[in-house]
């Protein structure tokens, strides 16, 4: 194991995080189960080599996440899973595609339902920020950092649409998760119409949620998420939603 008892705050971080990992894997593979005992705080010292602070560290981040719990004078728990109070996806898995694939299928319906509602909800100032966000995007360069940010914008505002901060708090949760997510996504397919075509999609999803049509909007979302799907598994087919773009042209 990694030996480290001073050194960088960086350093110490590190290798709390190795421990976090550690007995996350552990309890995943059930090794650890609820109610299970866990090592002390001197074993995980002795088996990390490293000094009890950066283990009392990598303590409080697994109580963070709900993962265990402590009792006094007797030890630290594996916590009742499905008494866990926090949600957390590790952000370096965000360049597994698999993992990518998996995010899609949890925003779907999340964000399927956030499109019928904003364009139920919306204000003006809402379809406002919308279009500042696509129109950036139309304005940057193929998998530029900006077009990223545009995105990302883009989602998030349909998520301040809906008013229901829920939605907002779900997307900013997901936060560096989704950009990876979407760089991931993006580069999957080669083609130069992919950017033509989800930008396209994007349009659909804009309009239908300018003219008020919350089904409209369901639909156009769920086309650019499976769309956004094909694209990483069938990376030679180019889906743009067949779906017509509801008063707003996609000619560029």
């Amino acid at each position: 194991m990694t030996t480290a008892t001073t050194g960088a705050r960086g350093v110490t971080h590190s290798i709390a995080n190795e421990i976090v990992e550690f007995i996350n894997g552990r309890i995943a593979q059930g090794a650890f189960r609820s109610g299970d005992r866990l090592p002390t705080e001197l074993q995980l010292a002795r088996q990390f080599q490293v000094s009890r602070p950066v283990v009392r560290e990598a303590i409080s981040q697994l109580k963070a996440d709900g993962l265990v719990r402590s009792l006094r004078g007797s030890g630290l728990y594996v916590q009742n899973l499905s008494d866990k109070k926090s949600f957390k996806v590790d952000i370096n898995h965000a360049f597994d595609p698999n993992v990518v694939l998996q995010l899609l299928e949890l925003r779907q319906p999340v964000e399927v339902s956030a499109a019928r509602l904003a364009a139920a909800r919306r204000s003006e100032e809402d379809l406002a920020n919308l279009h500042a966000a696509h129109d950036a995007m139309l304005a940057s360069e193929d998998w530029s950092e900006e077009g990223v940010t545009a995105d990302i914008m883009f989602h998030q505002s349909i998520a301040a649409a809906c008013h229901n901060g829920f939605y907002v708090d779900f997307l900013a949760y997901l936060g560096g998760l989704l950009r990876e997510s979407i760089r991931v996504a993006r580069s999957a397919s080669h083609d130069p119409k992919v950017k033509q075509v989800t930008i396209n999609e994007h349009q659909r999803i804009l309009a239908a949620i300018q003219f008020q049509d919350p089904e409209r909007a369901a639909f156009a979302m769920m086309a650019h998420i499976d769309g956004a799907r094909d694209r990483m598994t069938r990376p030679d087919r180019l889906s743009s939603g067949g779906m017509p773009s509801a008063g707003v042209s996609t000619a560029f």
